[in-house]
């Protein structure tokens, strides 16, 4: 968890979303440049749902920009249940899923 949080700025957690990081900044376990202190909230998120072939690999992606104005992406995969459907939670806010270019779902 501290390396999906810390070291990956939560990408692929359902459910945290990255709401502070300091301006200090250190080197992290794989050598690259981050910051000393995030600190994540709990997002019951958005739930969101679509059509793709069964078993079909979605990917749900968003840009994302800290208080720093440090910009990244952040991706989460999920599969295509039996029946066509996808059906995945989003730790991206409701209010902010309907922005225009946030979010991009590829498959």
């Amino acid at each position: 968890m501290y390396s999906k949080m810390h070291v990956f700025d939560g990408t692929g957690l359902k459910n945290y979303r990255m709401i502070y990081e300091s301006n200090e900044m250190h080197y992290d376990i794989l050598d690259n440049v981050s910051r000393n202190i995030k600190i994540f909230e709990y997002v019951k998120g958005a739930k969101i749902a679509g059509n793709a072939t069964p078993n079909e690999t979605v990917i749900l992606s968003g840009i994302i920009v800290t208080n720093q104005k440090r910009i990244f992406e952040y991706t989460q995969k999920t599969l295509a249940d039996e029946k066509d459907l996808l059906n995945s939670l989003s730790r991206i806010p409701k209010e902010d899923l309907f922005k225009q270019d946030y979010l991009k779902i590829l498959h």
